[in-house]
């Protein structure tokens, strides 16, 4: 049977479309609940990661704030890394989200990361 790259092209983006439209559904909800930090600590770290990753830092902001430190090592660990070194220009786009809020949410934000 013969490969059809296009008819996967087209497959995948649409998945694609599907899987943002739906992630970002959950986003919306996600921000728009009262008990925001009972669900975002209730979330597994990947999925959290990709519900910020979709929505962008600045409208996730909220989230970030009320991310567990195992999530926020995820974060880091699959944005700031580039096979075994620290990628910095990375790390400064997630340092700049927590400090608008200040140099003590920066510090409670990242004192618990791995090294």
């Amino acid at each position: 049977m013969k490969d059809h790259p296009d008819v996967n092209v087209i497959t995948l983006t649409r998945f694609r479309a599907d899987l943002a439209r739906s992630l970002s559904r959950r986003a919306d909800k996600l921000l728009e609940a009262p008990n925001l930090r009972e669900q975002v600590e209730a979330l597994d770290p990947l999925e959290a990661y990709y519900l910020v990753k979709e929505i962008g830092l600045d409208s996730a902001l909220p989230i970030l704030r009320a991310a567990t430190p195992e999530q926020l090592q995820t974060f880091v660990d699959l944005d700031c890394w580039v096979q075994s070194e620290p990628d910095a220009s990375e790390m400064g786009v997630w340092l700049s989200a927590f400090a608008e809020e200040g140099f003590e949410a920066l510090a409670n934000a990242f004192v618990g990361l791995d090294e």
